[in-house]
């Protein structure tokens, strides 16, 4: 513990961010980033300071006891191995709900946007991202306005599909190879990960009042990242992501919990800057299953009233491919098929 702790003090003086063009360096990731954050990413940017991360002490439990195989390799205690073989493929499809567009700033949301991403990733670095942009206006005037102000006719954005050979597949995040599935040593590799001289280095951020403890969003910033905008994390490294994050200080945990979809689930929940995030977690497999984002009091934008929910993502599928074909069946599946449709995001307008 003193090694992880010293370790820690080390790397954390510099919190990793949550702005709102950190991660649109490549087009498909750019285009993830931008419907979810394109609310949620302003009311977050000045939630994190530069902090020392020296005073976590969390009771990581072995990981062998709930989770894992006691040799640092992440496996739920029932249902399907997290492994992904040579030739397989890691396969998500992912919804994303958020208002937009921005425009230039006067009278917007005027629709409600339906991103469908689809990725398949293999060990190589090849794999294929597939993206479907649909925008629904509450108004034909709203289209119109719409088509005014962005000077082109919806979507917002354009059909894209993309195959990718061995190491072609893009990514920002880097070799996550190094990466452990033990829960104590990778909350010391996310801490150096974001630190100036780490990895993936952010600048750090100015401090705000009622967010949670400054060492919970160090590392909560990173582990947001690889969950959402990283293909390259594999099902076993994202399970060990939510083992660090439910045991982080600050972040309360819903053991039993149905996610936007009625799913049941793990509930993680933390507030910051006047915003709720919530992410849920399949008890199995400790895959993510949805986040949303809810407006509470103290946020600042005045087209969105208090609890407004400004942004859901449900992960429709999770699992492993022998192959990026439309039609390629789910060698293993790790989350279940949602029940339901989300709660459609009315106009906050009226």
């Amino acid at each position: 513990m003193t090694d992880l702790r010293d370790g820690l003090s080390r790397a954390g003086r510099q919190a990793p961010p949550l702005p709102p063009d950190s991660f649109e360096r490549l087009g498909h990731r750019r285009v993830r980033h931008a419907r979810r954050g394109r609310v949620v990413a302003a009311t977050l940017s000045l939630a994190v300071a530069a902090v020392a991360i020296g005073g976590v002490f969390l009771a990581f439990r072995p990981h062998g006891e709930a989770g894992g195989d006691g040799k640092g390799n992440v496996r739920p205690a029932a249902g399907p191995g997290l492994s992904v073989g040579p030739d397989q493929y890691s396969f998500d499809k992912t919804v994303m709900y958020s208002y937009g567009p921005e425009g230039d700033g006067q009278g917007w949301p005027l629709y409600v946007d339906r991103l469908t991403e689809q990725t398949w990733y293999r060990a190589d670095g090849s794999g294929r991202d597939a993206i479907v942009d649909a925008n629904d206006f509450f108004t034909d005037a709203d289209r119109q306005t719409y088509i005014q102000q962005m000077g082109h006719t919806p979507p917002d954005v354009a059909p894209s599909d993309k195959t990718y050979g061995a190491g072609g597949y893009p990514t920002d995040t880097g070799d996550l190879s190094y990466l452990s599935t033990d829960p104590a040593t990778l909350l010391a590799q996310l801490a150096d990960r974001s630190a100036p001289t780490g990895r993936s280095p952010q600048p750090a951020m100015s401090a705000s009042p009622g967010q949670p403890p400054s060492d919970t969003m160090a590392v909560w910033g990173a582990i947001q990242h690889l969950l959402t905008y990283a293909p390259s994390a594999s099902p076993a490294l994202k399970a060990a992501l939510f083992e660090v994050a439910e045991q982080l200080p600050g972040i309360e945990v819903v053991q039993s919990s149905t996610d936007p979809v009625g799913r049941p689930g793990v509930l993680l929940r933390l507030q910051v800057q006047g915003t709720q995030e919530e992410w849920w977690f399949d008890a199995t497999s400790e895959q993510l299953l949805a986040m949303r984002s809810t407006l509470e009091s103290g946020h600042w934008i005045p087209a969105m009233p208090s609890g407004t929910v400004v942004g859901i993502e449900i992960v429709a599928a999770a699992g492993v491919t022998d192959s990026t074909d439309d039609g390629a069946q789910l060698v293993k599946s790790f989350v279940p098929a949602p029940v339901n449709d989300p709660p459609p995001m009315p106009d906050p307008r009226n």
